[in-house]
């Protein structure tokens, strides 16, 4: 009788040392995680920052194409609008993509404002010289007011840095920060 109990006590003990594994585990992963978001929160701060200091629509278009890659950690950033009449694009904003109207629609639904992509395939629609580039993508509408029609930022990443399982808050705020500076910059230029 007594090695059944001492065997009973060996298998409890290895369950509960198991188990233990799995909650340092899973607490190494909490912390990884909490990190990660600490990092990317910290990086979109400062890419906002940079918007915001921003005088023209030039310069801001020079933060997004320049400075975003290195500030939020991607390989190309893009933004661009939607328009029938590219002259008018080019007239506004310098360096930005055009697409046809119903573009941004089309790629990032109709209801919805972000969209994050794992596996890109972009024949140059999205982020045109860049597409090769880009295995992942997070797309965000943009609705920069009276000045200026629909447009989309585009962050595309060699990795598998976006996901659709991720949260958007992040890209979210970002869009929205520059569609207001988008339209403070143009109302300027009036």
């Amino acid at each position: 009788g007594g090695d059944g109990v001492a065997d009973m006590q060996k298998f409890m003990l290895e369950q509960l040392r198991g188990e233990i594994d799995n909650l340092r585990e899973c607490a190494q992963d909490v912390i990884e995680t909490s990190r990660t978001n600490m990092s990317v929160q910290t990086r979109t701060h400062t890419a906002v920052l940079a918007l915001l200091f921003a005088t023209d629509v030039n310069q801001l278009t020079n933060v997004i194409i320049e400075d975003f890659p290195l500030l939020l950690d991607v390989d190309v950033a893009i933004i661009g609008f939607e328009t029938n009449d590219t002259s008018e694009v080019e007239q506004k904003i310098s360096n930005a993509m055009i697409y046809s109207l119903g573009t941004v629609d089309q790629l990032i639904g109709h209801n919805q404002d972000i969209l994050l992509m794992q596996n890109v395939t972009d024949d140059g629609k999205i982020f045109g010289e860049g597409a090769g580039l880009v295995h992942s993508a997070a797309l965000a509408r943009l609705r920069p007011g009276r000045h200026m029609s629909t447009g989309m930022l585009a962050l595309g990443a060699r990795n598998s840095a976006f996901q659709p399982s991720q949260g958007t808050e992040l890209i979210s705020f970002l869009a929205r920060v520059l569609e207001r500076c988008i339209d403070l910059c143009l109302a300027k230029k009036k």
